[in-house]
């Protein structure tokens, strides 16, 4: 009788590592899975007057942990930072971020091994630098039997500020300690119990922004409430 011819077991290994070779590995595989960032803290484009203790953003179900890049134009060039594995969905900043400039960042999670979402849309924040400014009473200026005066002044320009803090005191100088600290919501105050007439009024504001953290104060300025 003729024997089949043999088939070795080395020729049976090689095909199969040819075949296995010749196709995707589903363990390493990136997959493009869209990251919607829905919730953020800070909110894409909120100004503030210090950098915030935690960059916060929604979690991805199913992730194993993240990556957060930081860029200082928005373009993810060269100059980026990347720092993970982060085992949530936080990040606190290692450096504060410059007054007057901004920063942006994106995320991405890793749901598998060597498996990662895609890169999040951009979302950026500002630390602001600027302060409202005083109007009226005009600096320097005199107001006869009004021993409450109404003070108006800007807001800010880049909207960092939710509310403000006026500070006046009254004296001679500027140092003088003798007045009060005024926690308001709008860009105008009148007191409520009269000043001392024949005294000179110095008075600030500064804008506090949705975290509570103050600004810069305003210049200084002062009115001398005179009595006739």
């Amino acid at each position: 009788m003729r024997k089949k011819p043999h088939r070795s077991n080395l020729t049976f290994t090689t095909t199969l590592a040819v075949l296995l070779l010749s196709c995707p590995n589903p363990a390493v595989e990136e997959r493009e899975l869209d990251y919607p960032i829905s919730e953020s803290h800070p909110a894409d484009g909120q100004v503030l007057y210090a950098t915030p203790a935690s960059i916060d953003w929604n979690a991805f179900s199913g992730a194993f942990d993240y990556e957060i890049e930081l860029d200082a134009d928005g373009d993810f060039s060269t100059d980026a930072e990347n720092v993970g594995p982060l085992a949530g969905s936080a990040y606190v900043p290692a450096t504060p971020v410059t007054a007057g400039t901004t920063a942006w960042w994106r995320v991405r999670a890793r749901i598998g091994v060597g498996e990662w979402t895609a890169w999040s849309a951009a979302h950026s924040f500002t630390i602001s630098d600027s302060a409202p400014a005083p109007v009226s009473p005009p600096n320097a200026s005199d107001l006869v039997n009004d021993p409450t005066p109404t003070f108006v002044w800007s807001a800010t320009s880049d909207g960092a500020a939710l509310s403000y803090e006026l500070r006046y005191r009254y004296g001679y100088e500027p140092t003088d300690t003798l007045g009060a600290t005024v926690a308001l919501v709008g860009t105008t105050w009148t007191p409520e119990t009269d000043f001392i007439l024949n005294a000179r009024y110095y008075w600030h504001v500064r804008g506090i922004d949705s975290d509570g953290n103050p600004g810069p104060w305003s210049e200084m300025f002062y009115v001398r409430l005179l009595f006739e």
